[in-house]
């Protein structure tokens, strides 16, 4: 055992992290309570505790906190936060009781878990033995706040601080600012100075427990694990909510290398650079600024035949993507060694990341600002934009259904649409069979014969109608940049569409392979980006720290041509300042963009994903962030859409004109203000949805 010395308390393989940090804390001068080390591997025998009872009796106390101090705990990787035992108020008596309790903790499985999970090693456990101080407040102070590294966190509650760290009670919290510290007491003061003091020693952010009593005691340091990047300035802008999907960081940094110029230069022969654009948790947000940038980039390109031969382009690379996708669907890769697996992933990767570039150029906002120099933009002129040109998988998807459940046999569907479980998350479900056979349950094979019809007598009449309207408007502008973005809504909506398809059965053919290879999870293999995939050769590349500081937040900013990503939990702060959601809703009303005309009052039913499609009942509202093909099912029997993201050339738009369905996009908070069962009044002729007071 060690009394505290200077000399014998640098050895964490004999006294622990945790020991570690209290002989830091009194070498820095501050007030910590007595204490001694028992030292890992120390026999706990008969003769052990009558040693113990000679060491207790110099702490000068009657009673005692006893605390685990492993090899592993406290350190800068993973803190082992909770998973040994802390006692508390031990009495002299049970004193060695309790120090074989806190080292048998090692082996609980808990611990065992958290070890296996971060790739350790079971160790022996030094112990703490401390003179118990009874606080009248007790907390934790973060000296680097999740929201930004200029402020500190502190949380507290009245009594003893293991009430807090339990979670058993709700604390009080207050964000202290760096340059300007504002407290209310004293004792406060004392405390935040000097936590300033061992942030600055130390180099790096602390977790840092306290209690007050008679005076300031510090019971615990350590380093902050999964501290976020220092997230910078971004400059006050209109910043406009434009779509949102769950991307995982992997599909993240696709898109940022798809929107590098040369890249684009590569493929098209020209580039248009975001100039001013975030991407934040899978949420795009451009500013007035770059849409002003952009079109001007796009009216010095557009001489009259520019936009066919790009969208010539673009035809030609959704063929390059489809050839990849019928490839990659009949490959097996299990006896591809290592090397060629990864030359493999390299060469599919690259492909993905030229199918993605032109959805980071972004024509449809000057197309759109173009048509309303000619002609006002009004709901006539948005369904005339339905895209006739081709089938998309949208509306294919349609007809194929209702051909499965004519035929009664969903295998060639569910082969054909397995991937639309939004492939670019974290996370993804494959449709199945069974989910397809559950919405043959809502309809007949008669009445899926009779819908076919109207629907093929439906594409011809609206392929007429836009005929018709160009016959109408004599406008040679006009009626080409209608022809234009007609054509360019098909093709961006079927290049998202095979260019997802193609990271699905890269996911699943190349990647599954590479997590099983490797041993790495494929949640964590979808928490790199493709460059670190790619370099994995026979070791783990990225630590479990920056995986889990990449789950908790993430953020891309393109300024001037040039982009750069930040993680952590601060990135979710600055989604809250970029969406102030009761800005959006005063007096029960919502707004948005009008994308399908028409009125309707009912019950919201919010849709996330495939799973939650089968709780809309006829007439529902469907609110959901956007509408990805999944959520095509919940459409069929849907009296209104109402989405977060949008704009009138977006999925939403497309799949409610197709339905003929009264959809409101572009609200930016419809998920978040309202809730399941709330009724609604939408307005898709002014823009508005309104709560109604539930009469039933």
């Amino acid at each position: 055992m060690i009394l505290y010395d200077k000399g014998k308390m640098n050895d964490v393989s004999a006294v622990g992290g945790k020991a570690i940090g209290l002989a830091k804390l009194v070498n820095y001068g501050c007030s910590v309570p007595d204490f001694f080390v028992i030292t890992a591997g120390t026999v706990l025998d008969d003769d052990f505790a009558a040693e113990l009872i000679g060491f207790a009796a110099i702490l000068h106390c009657e009673t005692f906190s006893v605390r685990s101090s492993n090899v592993h705990e406290d350190r800068m990787s993973n803190s082992f936060a909770g998973q040994y035992l802390t006692l508390l108020n031990v009495a002299k008596d049970n004193l060695f009781r309790a120090v074989k309790n806190v080292a048998d903790s090692v082996n609980a499985n808990r611990a065992q878990q958290y070890a296996g999970h971060f790739s350790t090693c079971p160790s022996d456990m030094a112990i703490i033995v401390q003179a118990q101080i009874d606080g009248v407040r007790s907390g934790v102070l973060f000296t680097q706040s999740f929201a930004s590294a200029d402020e500190m966190l502190i949380e507290s509650v009245d009594g003893a601080g293991e009430l807090l760290v339990g979670g058993t009670v709700t604390p009080q919290k207050k964000i202290i600012c760096k340059d300007n510290p504002q407290t209310d007491f004293e004792y406060e003061s004392e405390l935040v100075a000097k936590s300033m003091l061992l942030e600055r020693q130390e180099g790096f952010p602390l977790d840092i427990e306290w209690t007050y009593s008679d005076k300031l005691y510090f019971l615990q340091m350590r380093p902050m694990t999964v501290v976020g990047d220092a997230l910078p300035d971004i400059p006050k802008r209109n910043w406009q909510f434009y779509v949102y999907r769950d991307f995982c960081t992997l599909v993240h940094s696709v898109q940022r290398r798809a929107s590098e110029s040369d890249l684009q230069e590569r493929i098209f022969g020209f580039s248009v650079p975001i100039y001013e654009g975030l991407l934040v948790n899978g949420r795009e947000f451009y500013s007035e600024e770059n849409d002003a940038a952009t079109n001007k980039i796009w009216a010095s390109l557009d001489n009259g035949i520019f936009f066919e031969k790009f969208t010539s382009d673009i035809e030609a690379l959704v063929r390059r993507t489809k050839r990849r996708v019928n490839h990659l669907k009949k490959m097996s890769f299990r006896d591809y060694d290592n090397a060629r697996l990864l030359s493999a992933y390299r060469k599919e990767i690259e492909c993905y990341i030229d199918s993605y570039a032109p959805l980071m150029m972004r024509p449809d906002d000057y197309l759109v600002s173009e048509i309303e120099k000619i002609a006002p933009f009004s709901a006539e002129t948005a369904d005339i934009l339905t895209p006739v040109w081709k089938k998309t998988f949208y509306s294919e998807e349609k007809i194929d259904f209702l051909k499965a459940r004519i035929s009664g046999s969903a295998d060639a569907y569910v082969e054909k649409y397995e991937w639309i479980g939004n492939p670019l998350g974290r996370t993804v479900t494959r449709l199945r069979k069974e989910d397809v056979e559950k919405r043959f349950d809502r309809i007949t094979s008669a009445q899926a014969d009779s819908r076919l019809k109207q629907l093929t007598a439906s594409k011809a009449r609206k392929r007429k109608r836009f005929d018709n309207y160009l016959d109408e408007h004599k406008d040679a502008g006009l009626n080409r940049l209608l022809r234009l973005i007609s054509r360019f809504i098909y093709l961006r909506t079927y290049t998202a569409e095979n260019s997802d398809r193609l990271f699905y059965y890269i996911r699943k053919k190349i990647l599954s392979e590479i997590a099983a290879r490797f041993n790495i999870p494929i949640e964590e293999i979808l928490c790199m980006n493709y460059d670190e995939v790619a370099e994995l050769k026979d070791c783990r590349r990225v630590d479990r720290t920056t995986i889990a500081k990449r789950k908790s937040g993430e953020l891309i900013t393109f300024f001037g041509g040039e982009s750069r990503a930040y993680y952590g939990g601060a990135v979710s702060a600055l989604l809250k300042k970029l969406t102030p959601y009761d800005e959006k809703m005063r007096d029960g009303i919502l707004c948005g963009d009008v994308a399908c005309a028409g009125e309707v009052s009912g019950r919201v039913k919010i849709v996330r994903n495939f799973s939650e499609t089968e709780k809309v009942n006829d007439g529902d509202i469907v609110v959901t962030s956007m509408t990805t093909p999944e959520i095509v099912c919940a459409l069929e029997k849907a009296g209104g859409i109402i989405t977060d993201e949008g704009g009138v050339t977006c999925h939403a738009a497309i799949l409610a004109r197709e339905y003929g369905t009264p959809c409101l996009v572009g609200t930016k908070c419809a998920t978040s203000v309202l809730t399941d069962g709330e009724k609604v009044y939408l307005d898709c002729v002014t823009g508005q949805v309104k709560i109604l007071p539930d009469e039933d």
